[in-house]
């Protein structure tokens, strides 16, 4: 088995929005996060998702990112999968952390029928592997 550890810091994998500027307003006078939450955790951005947390989006929903994110393929818009699932398949060790702390789900399954631990097993993420082993046994 070939084991991968990530070469750099978890800070240097991740996007990072300064809290006061994660959060706009529209002109209807309601709140947004400047990215969904999917978009946030794809990135890393700690400080979006937990902006989105406080907006009242749940961290175990569903979904896809609304802008685009790599490339696009023909069914990619039938695909969804929680945040966890979308920072596990990245890689982003702090977006994992966070989101297990905050709650999230290890067991739900994406739209493919895969756990997030099998996104992170598949990559060979093995940080992020003990992370959810660690929050299954909680």
């Amino acid at each position: 088995m070939c084991l991968l550890v990530m070469m750099y810091s978890s800070i240097l994998q991740r996007h990072s929005t300064a809290p006061e500027q994660a959060i706009t307003r529209r002109e209807d006078g309601s709140s947004v996060c400047i990215k969904d939450i999917f978009q946030a955790a794809i990135e890393g951005d700690v400080e979006c998702i937990e902006a989105n947390l406080k907006l009242g989006v749940d961290i175990n929903s569903r979904g896809a990112p609304a802008k685009p994110w790599g490339p696009r393929f023909d069914k990619a818009s039938l695909y969804y999968a929680t945040p966890l699932h979308y920072a596990c398949a990245y890689g982003r060790e702090s977006a994992v952390y966070f989101l297990l702390n905050r709650g999230a789900r290890t067991m739900i399954r994406s739209a493919s029928g895969m756990t997030c631990k099998e996104y992170a097993r598949r990559r060979n993420y093995i940080s992020i592997l003990v992370m959810l082993d660690e929050a299954s046994k909680r």
